[in-house]
């Protein structure tokens, strides 16, 4: 989630706190880092804020995924570009437009020509130095 909202929008902050602020109008619950072990070792109590805590904090990127339309954003970006969607988030650009290239190539009969790479896995041998 993070990484489809650092890239797709320019906030000041990427935290959860400032992004579900910014998008649905929400925070997390106020819990300090250092606090957690003695709300969970503390009464019913303690141990309910923790547990607010810990669903807020599951619940936000749900919502931020819902409202922002992540998951319908990436089906349809995989769909036009004719790559799988875990490419979206692994590749870059080239492989989203590389494969509209080769779509269009092939439904109008062409080829493209492939550059291939050294194939004992990119070894060269090196020149000898010899002392001046």
């Amino acid at each position: 989630m993070m990484q489809i909202i650092i890239r797709e929008h320019k906030l000041r902050s990427f935290s959860l706190n400032s992004v579900a602020a910014h998008f649905l109008g929400e925070q997390k619950e106020d819990v300090h880092h250092s606090v957690i072990t003695q709300l969970q070792n503390g009464d019913e109590f303690t141990r309910r804020r923790l547990a607010v805590y810990c669903l807020k904090d599951a619940y936000l990127p749900l919502r931020l995924m819902e409202k922002l339309m992540c998951v319908f954003n990436q089906v349809e970006m995989a769909r036009v570009t004719g790559v799988p969607i875990a490419f979206l988030f692994t590749r870059g650009q080239q492989i989203k437009v590389a494969s509209q290239l080769y779509r269009k190539a092939r439904k109008h009969d062409l080829l493209i020509p492939v550059e291939r790479h050294n194939q004992d896995g990119g070894k060269y041998e090196g020149a000898v130095v010899i002392e001046p």
